[in-house]
């Protein structure tokens, strides 16, 4: 009772904002306590992950800074950063360059796309003596690519020129796919490199540099296919791109 009476009369002495304050810290919900304070720095996503098809590049590209516990840019730092799925609603794969060395304390994430759609995909950002970060909800739209085909499937040129290639991307019921971005790798870059690409990297010009051969592969949405390259005759040292 006197322990009672007492409170009464600090909370009476106290401004009434106070005297809430008190209360309420006095009366917080069993098994509850407030988000730790930032203390540290952290990572903060700068440009938010948004609704992307399935197989498509997020646009614009995902950025990630270091910043201090006030929320100020650190210009000073360049960790490397990793990005993943957090919540994953579709169960879908993250793919693309996940682990970026910061410049000037910011990660770019060029690449990145997922192959399943969902609703309500989270990113996270992580990096060694930082403390993490989740991004904002976003979406992915459109049927998964389950098939990635290449044509022509075999080509053959000498040092110096080159052939188009192009690869369609299609669902589980053979439909195609235009959203889906595909990418391009070369096997060998000595004999064969892919010297330009464009719609969404659907058509590709692949250039012969010297004799040999190669394997031209196309990705998408996990899934990719192949184009065997060769490239014949006695000269090296081909160029055929925007350069020569």
């Amino acid at each position: 009772m006197r322990h009672q009476s007492m409170r009464k009369l600090l909370l009476g002495a106290l401004p009434l904002a106070s005297s809430l304050a008190l209360l309420a810290a006095g009366c917080g919900a069993a098994g509850s306590s407030p988000s730790p304070p930032v203390t540290g720095p952290r990572v903060a996503f700068s440009v938010q992950p948004t609704t992307t098809v399935t197989g498509g590049l997020i646009e614009p590209a995902v950025r990630v800074v270091v910043e201090d516990a006030q929320g100020n840019y650190v210009m000073s730092e360049s960790p490397s950063i990793t990005v993943a799925l957090g919540t994953n609603p579709g169960g879908g794969l993250l793919l693309g360059t996940s682990t970026v060395t910061a410049v000037n304390g910011e990660a770019t994430f060029w690449d990145l796309s997922l192959d399943k759609p969902g609703t309500g995909y989270t990113l996270t950002a992580a990096a060694a003596g930082l403390t993490g970060n989740i991004s904002s909800r976003f979406n992915v739209i459109g049927e998964p690519v389950a098939t990635v085909t290449v044509t022509p499937g075999h080509a053959e040129f000498q040092p110096g020129t080159g052939a188009g290639l192009t690869a369609t991307t299609s669902d589980a019921a053979g439909n195609v796919l235009t959203g889906p971005t595909v990418t391009w790798t070369s096997s060998d870059s000595t004999p064969a490199v892919v010297e330009l690409s464009g719609g969404f990297g659907r058509s590709a010009f692949v250039c012969g540099l010297a004799p040999g051969s190669a394997t031209i592969t196309a990705t998408s949405g996990g899934k990719s296919a192949e184009a065997l390259i060769t490239v014949s005759g006695d000269s090296s040292g081909g160029c055929c791109g925007p350069g020569c």
